[in-house]
């Protein structure tokens, strides 16, 4: 997995740096699939026009199709952050409530003088 996304990077370097040999090369490593040709997705786009030796059109593609990874990796890290605040949120509020019944629950044997702790007179 982490060799395909290495490849698929590589492949947009490519894309970047206007190597097309480079790019045609690094698409069937980076584990994407063959399109038909009348596929419209960017992905499709990008597969056909390096097919076709078409540099500009591949980089738009490709630039189409970075962008939405970059922007579901930007939802993914905020979704995941959010939950990590909720969960310590949760537990700080169960802890306060943990110490709140405690010191509730040990106060009123306190008041009457029936404390927490036994001593045992011999």
């Amino acid at each position: 997995m982490q060799q395909r996304n290495q490849n698929a990077n590589n492949l947009f370097k490519a894309l970047e740096a206007g190597d097309l040999a480079m790019a045609k090369a690094a698409y069937p490593r980076s584990g994407l699939p063959a399109m038909g040709t009348k596929n419209t997705s960017a992905l499709g786009r990008l597969f056909n026009a390096l097919q076709k030796d078409d540099l500009k059109t591949a980089q738009k593609a490709g630039l189409e199709l970075r962008g939405k990874k970059a922007a579901t990796d930007n939802v993914s890290t905020a979704t995941k952050t959010t939950v990590a605040q909720d969960s310590k949120a949760k537990l700080r509020a169960q802890a306060l409530e943990m110490v709140h019944n405690s010191q509730t629950k040990s106060s009123v044997p306190t008041l009457f003088g029936l404390g927490n702790n036994v001593n045992v007179w011999g």
